[in-house]
């Protein structure tokens, strides 16, 4: 999901998530530690993340690498979530 969501949103190579990147994500939003992402964890990230400022979001990004492409990834599902609303899909 992490690569296909931010290769439709992103135009160079060098910011297509890696599976090394994944894994990262999967430990950020994995709050109960069972190596799983559910659904509610899932929902609670992107919420917790979009309710943050741009501003913000830049710090967490200037952490490193992999914070960049978390914040990339973030706002791929923001984008695509906004483009389905726009186009009139639930999923």
């Amino acid at each position: 999901m992490m690569i296909q969501l931010s290769s439709r949103n992103i135009t160079t190579q060098q910011t297509v998530p890696t599976e090394k990147d994944s894994k990262f994500v999967i430990n950020m939003m994995d709050m109960d530690g069972d190596g799983e992402v559910d659904v509610s964890e899932f929902v609670a990230w992107i919420m917790a993340g979009i309710s943050k400022s741009n501003k913000e979001l830049s710090v967490l990004a200037s952490k490193s690498e992999q914070h960049a492409r978390l914040i990339i990834f973030l706002r791929s599902v923001q984008k695509d979530c906004n483009n389905n609303l726009d186009n009139g899909n639930s999923k």
